[in-house]
């Protein structure tokens, strides 16, 4: 892709097998999921997962070319470029020619969704940047939500479940029966009392509030909003205290879990019980502080005063 603009079935192809590998599948099929593919190839500070698109990706790997011709770089090709093709004259105002090649009437065809400014603004110390480029393709912005969400020391697959309740993506009862999927039920799997949707889920079902209400008495006063909207914006606050990322931890565990329980109440017919659930949390946040000893110095010494925090942290 860096080399050759690769034909579209096969860039296509490139972005289906991205997408299986995201979300799984059997064969060629990818599993229900409700976040489109552009916003997944958005960076993670704008909101996605830092997916590239292909189509675009593979343009932006050749404007490098673009880049050095424009910019004159010492190389044997771009002077040549420069003799035989441009002569003296910038490449976006070169007229092409019937006669000249492939390669590079492509290459002219890309120089046409840029400019030298453009190139400019993303390069830094004299080279293209390319994932800069990539960003100001993008019509999205950053979203300071995204740095709770990604947290570097919650778990990996915690952040992934809590990046899609922050999006209200999961695939709940209510955004299921919106995609004209039947459902026997739209009624919350785990309470059964009323509608399912990541407010309920999340905070209104008496499920929920016992998990969450065990684990702010284990956390000694860490908590976090009791409700979806005051959640989001308790969530884009910049937090560097060592207990604020504790907290950012335990949210997603707690998040993940409760989802975890109820597709188990869905698929499966058997959901857990509050304590074994909270247990569960407890156990994953105890587990990610213990790891973090063995980070740095720095870092374990933080840890050391987060299990003095939590006596009954083992």
């Amino acid at each position: 892709m860096s080399i050759f603009l690769l034909p579209q079935s096969a860039l296509k192809e490139i972005d289906h097998l991205c997408r299986l590998f995201l979300w799984g599948g059997k064969g060629n099929r990818s599993k229900f999921h409700l976040t489109s593919w552009e916003l997944v190839c958005c960076p993670k500070s704008h909101g996605g997962l830092g997916f590239k698109e292909g189509p675009l990706w593979n343009r932006l790997l050749l404007s490098k070319f673009i880049w050095a011709i424009s910019s004159k770089q010492d190389l044997l090709w771009v002077k040549w470029v420069n003799c035989i093709y441009l002569k003296g004259t910038q490449i976006w105002d070169y007229k092409l020619h019937p006669d000249a090649s492939w390669y590079w009437k492509k290459l002219i065809k890309i120089s046409k969704d840029l400019s030298f400014s453009l190139l400019v603004s993303a390069s830094a110390n004299g080279n293209l940047v390319l994932s800069r480029l990539y960003q100001l393709f993008l019509s999205s912005s950053p979203k300071p939500i995204m740095k709770s969400v990604w947290c570097s020391i919650s778990v990996p697959n915690h952040k992934f479940i809590l990046w899609q309740a922050v999006l209200q993506k999961l695939a709940t009862r209510d955004l299921l029966s919106n995609c004209h999927i039947s459902l026997p039920s739209l009624l919350c799997p785990i309470c059964d009392l009323l509608p399912e949707n990541h407010s309920h889920l999340f905070f209104e079902c008496v499920f929920s509030r016992r998990v969450v209400q065990s684990v702010f008495d284990w956390l000694q006063g860490l908590c976090w909003p009791s409700n979806f909207s005051d959640w989001c914006i308790w969530l884009e606050a910049d937090r560097k205290n060592f207990k604020d990322r504790i907290t950012l931890v335990a949210l997603a565990a707690s998040v993940y879990y409760i989802w975890y329980t109820r597709n188990r109440c869905h698929f499966d017919s058997s959901c857990l019980m509050v304590s074994s659930v909270t247990s569960l949390i407890k156990s994953s946040v105890s587990a990610r502080i213990l790891g973090l000893k063995l980070r740095s110095k720095s870092m374990a010494s933080r840890a050391n005063q987060m299990t003095q925090f939590l006596p009954n942290l083992y």
